[in-house]
């Protein structure tokens, strides 16, 4: 979409929203490394509104890029984003480059919802990609083949599919020109899940009424009862501190990618975004940035740390129900 945008926005949809990429720690650079090349213009929050807009005007055919940092000044240039989109679109600006922001975090005091959002679980890694791969051979030849298809894919779609699918589209001739039009179906799928996913990372803001009553269900299909009071472990519990969960009076402590076991079950995306609304909510109490140490006393009676997800006892009580560690006791006795 980046490459083609010039094209694509004067006889396409495009985006209504600029891109939120929201990568682990460490992968940052390595995406914007291979989003951007030597030309590629690197957005920086010291800009005007007046400044953005040329930068966005003056490029054509690229991404223009911005590492967001979580400061003052970092949020209020996503409302600087955001107000150039809305005012480009409006006024049909000429812009020649898609704005995507890139950040190792969640922003926080941002609404989200007035970005494109994809969320990285895992590493992101990789140098670069072939840019001209994307961009038609002959466009004189390939733009009707091009608009053809989208015609074809793109009946009762939204526009934001519209739009994913007009940049999948615009590689059809590379898959077709090398042996792979059998797989183009597939990309087509995987643009339209790029739509329910940002919208699956925008329906998770009401927490509590989501998450409890699954986490619940869960627990009730699984009859999962792996439950242990902290502060002494044995030392066949610590060998499974990652499989268990660990409680005290006021807290529930759950390892994140068993976390993430639980949540898949009923989760159709990342589960960063509904980590962020359990924080937001005082369900999730880190720490640091989503984890917090949890203390405990191994059988040797020596002090240890771990980082886990920690999550308030009370907050995970559901309405009118026995607490979740009750539960999960109570399902031991019972077996």
């Amino acid at each position: 979409m980046g490459i083609n945008y010039p094209v694509l926005k004067d006889i396409y949809p495009v985006l209504s929203k600029p891109l939120f990429v929201i990568l682990p720690s460490g992968s940052v650079e390595a995406a914007i490394n291979i989003l951007a090349d030597k030309d590629t213009p690197k957005l920086s929050s010291n800009l005007n509104f007046k400044g953005l807009n040329e930068v966005l005007n003056s490029v054509n055919s690229d991404f223009a890029v911005y590492h967001f940092v979580q400061t003052k000044k970092g949020i209020g240039f996503l409302e600087l984003i955001l107000d150039a989109v809305v005012t480009g679109s409006q006024d049909s600006k000429n812009f020649g480059a898609l704005p995507v922001v890139v950040s190792g975090n969640i922003p926080f005091g941002c609404d989200l919802s007035n970005f494109f959002v994809l969320f990285f679980d895992d590493k992101f890694t990789g140098s670069s990609f072939n840019r001209m791969a994307v961009v038609p051979p002959e466009p004189e030849n390939d733009l009707p083949v091009i608009l053809d298809k989208f015609h074809h894919v793109t009946a009762d779609s939204t526009n934001d599919e519209k739009a994913l699918l007009a940049a999948a589209c615009f590689l059809y001739p590379f898959y077709r020109n090398n042996g792979f039009e059998q797989e183009f179906p597939a990309l087509l799928d995987f643009a339209k899940k790029l739509v329910e996913l940002d919208e699956d990372n925008h329906s998770t803001e009401n927490a509590y009424d989501f998450f409890i009553p699954e986490l619940y269900k869960w627990q009730r299909e699984t009859s999962f009862n792996s439950v242990y009071e902290l502060p002494n472990i044995g030392i066949e519990t610590e060998k499974h501190l990652d499989d268990y969960i660990f409680f005290n009076s006021k807290y529930i402590y759950i390892n994140e990618k068993f976390f993430k076991k639980i949540i898949s079950s009923f989760l159709g995306t990342s589960h960063l975004p509904l980590m962020k609304a359990l924080v937001s909510e005082g369900i999730l109490c880190p720490d640091s940035t989503y984890t917090a140490k949890m203390s405990y006393y191994n059988i040797a009676g020596n002090a240890c740390r771990k980082h886990m997800l920690r999550f308030s006892r009370e907050k995970l009580t559901q309405t009118g129900e026995a607490g979740f560690i009750e539960i999960c006791q109570n399902t031991k006795k019972d077996i």
